[in-house]
Parts: structure tokens; sequence; C-alpha cells
């Protein structure tokens, strides 16, 4: 137990390093001019048609209408996969009401 609970600490350590490390590496790409929005997955148009087809499937829900469209596109379903995605369907679904 004390050796699992030892390796967390260093896994957490690692990553607070490597997100610091990115931070930094972000903020001098944005000084050199570079964009670093979100990288763009979808063609024109092709997840708010996967989210219709989604919602007539009875699909409810960002996150449950996520999971169908990586299912869709074969993408491992990762929880930061997840996450973006459904911020993405999120903004979609806005445009809806």
């Amino acid at each position: 137990m004390k050796a699992l609970l030892t390796k967390r600490d260093e896994l957490r350590d690692a990553i607070k390093s490597a997100q610091s490390d990115l931070k930094t590496i972000e903020a001098a790409l944005r000084i050199l001019g570079a964009d670093t929005g979100r990288v763009r997955l979808f063609e024109r148009g092709r997840l708010k048609a996967m989210v219709c087809d989604a919602m007539r499937a009875g699909r409810v829900g960002n996150r449950d209408i996520a999971q169908e469209v990586i299912a869709r596109m074969g993408w491992e379903a990762s929880d930061e996969r997840v996450r973006d995605v459904a911020a993405r369907v999120k903004d979609v679904t806005k445009r809806f009401r």
C-alpha cells in the first residue's frame, strides 16, 4: 500500500511539473503569435450533423451525446476526450435554442 501511495505522489508531482511546462510553452507561443486555440477535430458541419443524429437516436445530455460521437468517430473514450467533445457538443446545442 505504501508503494502505491508513493507512486501516486510521484505521478502527481510529474503531472504538476508537466502542466507548468505546458503553460510556459503556450505562453511563449502566444508571444510569438502562434494560435494555441482548440484543434479542429471535425470538418465544418460534421459535429452538428452527428449531434442531430445522436439526438434523433434518443441520446440526451451533452456527455451521452459526446460518447455517441466518439464511438462514431472510432476514437478511444478517455475522460479527457469525453470532456473535450462534450464541451464542443454543448457549444453546438446552445445554437439550437
